[in-house]
This record gives C-alpha cells, structure tokens and sequence, in this order.
C-alpha cells in the first residue's frame, strides 16, 4: 500500500465516523489515532466494526486480523480435510460419496490437476464444450475450482444467437476461449446451473444471485454443533452473494439460530469505504428483511451437522449453504473460513468464542 493510499485510507475512515459532519472530525480522528497506536487497529476495521460507536473497553473483543484465525483454523483442521475443501471439485466428490445435496457440476473447463472426481467431464477442447453446453441449462454459472469470494466467477445465458458473458455475447468457441484465458496456467472452473433460490425467498434477495446462509459447525464428542451463523443476500446486479465489505451492494444478516429468523441486515452507504448501515428494506424488492423465517431451516440445520459429521479430520467448518426452488444444497465448505463477517452481521466481537472453541477443539 502506498503512502497516499493510506492516507486515503484514513481520511475516509475519519470522514465517516463523524457520519459526514465537520464538527465531529477532531474526536473522530482522535479515536481512530488512538485505536492505531495503542490497538494496532487501522482506518479499514475501525470503519468496519464501526469502532466510533463502541466503548474503547471492546475494541480488544474483536477478532482484527485474519492470519491468526487462519493459523488456530490450521490448528484444529487437519489434512485431508483441508484439501477436500480447498478445491471445489473435490468437494464435489465428497458430497457425491457422503450423500449430502449439493450443486451439480456440468463439466470444468482449464489447467486442471487431479481431484479424483471421475464424474465431471473435463473439456479440453471448442468442440467437446459446445457438445456438452447443447443439453445444459439455458442459465449457468462458471466458477474458478480453487477460488473464494466469489472472485472471477460469472453468469453466462444461452438464447437462440448463441451466449451471453461478460457484456458481450457469442458463440460456444468464444465462450470456450474467453474461459480457458481467464484460468491462465494454474486454474480450472467448473460449470454449473444457475440455481434459483427457494421461491420464499423471493422478498428479500435480487432476481440474479443466489443467497446463502454461512452456518459454522464445529466437531464436539458428543456430536456436531451449530455454533455461528449469518445470512449473505445479494442485491442490484451481483451475481454472488459475497460481503465484500458492503462496498459492491449485496447485504448481510445476523439471523436467530434456534429458528432461522433472519434479525437484521446491513449495508454499506457508500461504494468507496465501508459505512455501514442499517437496512430495513431490499433495495430491489421494496420487502422487509428482518422476520422473515428461512423457509426449510431444519433441513438446513439437518444438512450442516451431516456435513460436519462425514468430514471428522475438520474439527469446524463454515458453510455456505443455499435453499434453492429443489430444496437445501451444500454450496461450498470453508476450514479457513471468515469470522469477520459474522462479527459484522452481529454487531459484536466474538474474539472470546472464538477463542474458547479452538481451546475446546484442541483438547
């Protein structure tokens, strides 16, 4: 990062903790100085968590940086786990072998190392991809095998002209060579149906992403548990339901565990830093977010725990989970997963839970 970047970065920080008001700029840069120097805390979590808001006294219950959450996930999460998750084919196989719903792959498509995952058809050339995407869905969506957050993946549309991607549209071939460029020399993406959520739904998620709940499980002696959970929605054009800090639009929400009644959801106000808010109301649909139930929230619950019991050497895990039109399907599974966003959706730290369940996984 470059000197004007964080300088950048601070201004912004300030600017929106004193909520845009120029009487408020002193103490605001006041705390996001102190919360620096004596914390180590910059300008992005401090807007994040909306530190402002906060008593300094729980500055310190906030999980901050991520390489210690991946370095104690590591801790307690053991190979082969790790490499199932890791790579989205594998995960595939797994949830094929282990009878847990799951999206169906077409086929995949680039530099593709072994997985083992003799089901999917891997293309290797135009004319086997356009055999394959003649009897495929009209929707679909391609996906990087070992990516996460949602980066690179896109929507593609079949009419009777051929497809759409990427603001343009074309022929099977130039699909085919506009998808091997973007996997360069080391990746692979696997093709699916775009699946459409659970008409229940439909109030509170845009018309072209699929929401999906994150729901962390962790591996007890006496059986799996639910421990930590949210709920990702997408909004305006997104494609993907990740956070991204609320800077591209999507919202998040905390959501009553016992139940699968979603609380509250938040957004961001701006494109360019992360001010978070508030948001009663879909922006697309015009619907009221929270007290809306999941629908098929047992099934759900039902499905993490299988999911959790039939991956042992992974003693927690953060799924993302999707109630689809056909019922609840395992998205992706996550051993490094994301404690950030659960923090953000509930509006506390969670750094003294967090902490006590990699103790009590270790032991």
């Amino acid at each position: 990062m470059t000197i004007r970047q964080l300088l950048r970065d601070y201004e912004l920080a300030v600017w929106c903790t004193a909520e845009e008001r120029m009487w408020r700029l002193l103490p605001a840069a006041a705390r996001i100085a102190r919360a620096r120097l004596k914390y180590g805390i910059g300008p992005l979590p401090f807007s994040l968590f909306r530190l402002g808001s906060i008593p300094e006294t729980h500055w310190q219950d906030y999980l901050i940086k991520k390489t210690p959450v991946d370095l104690q996930l590591m801790s307690v999460n053991a190979e082969p786990g790790r490499s199932i998750t890791a790579n989205k084919l594998r995960m595939h196989q797994h949830c094929r072998d282990a009878g847990l719903p799951t999206i169906p792959v077409l086929c995949s498509v680039g530099n593709l190392a072994d997985t083992g995952d003799t089901s999917v058809e891997h293309v290797a050339d135009p004319e086997h991809f356009e055999t394959v995407l003649a009897s495929a869905p009209a929707r679909l969506f391609f996906k990087p095998v070992c990516g996460s957050l949602g980066n690179g993946a896109f929507v593609v549309a079949r009419d009777h002209l051929g497809f759409g991607f990427d603001g343009r549209h074309g022929t099977a071939a130039e699909l085919f060579a506009y998808v091997v460029d973007k996997c360069g020399d080391d990746e692979a993406f696997l093709i699916q149906p775009q699946v459409r959520p659970h008409p229940g739904l439909a109030p509170v998620t845009s018309p072209n992403g699929l929401p999906t709940a994150r729901l962390v499980t962790a591996l007890y002696p006496d059986g799996p548990r639910l421990l930590f959970g949210c709920f990702k929605i997408p909004a305006g054009l997104s494609v993907v339901d990740n956070f991204h800090n609320g800077l591209g639009g999507n919202l998040l929400a905390s959501m009553d565990l016992q139940t699968g009644t979603l609380i509250a959801a938040r957004g961001s106000r701006r494109q360019d830093w992360p001010q978070l808010v508030r948001v009663d109301a879909h922006p697309d649909t015009g619907q009221q977010i929270s007290g809306l139930r999941l629908p098929l929230w047992e099934d759900l619950l039902e499905l993490a725990l299988r999911g959790q019991r039939s991956l042992p050497t992974l003693k927690t895990i953060g799924w993302d989970m999707a109630i689809s039109a056909d019922g609840v399907l395992i998205v992706e599974a996550n051993s490094r997963y994301d404690m950030q966003i659960l923090q953000l959706a509930n509006e506390r730290g969670l750094k003294a839970e967090f902490s006590a369940l990699v103790d009590d996984l270790r032991n």
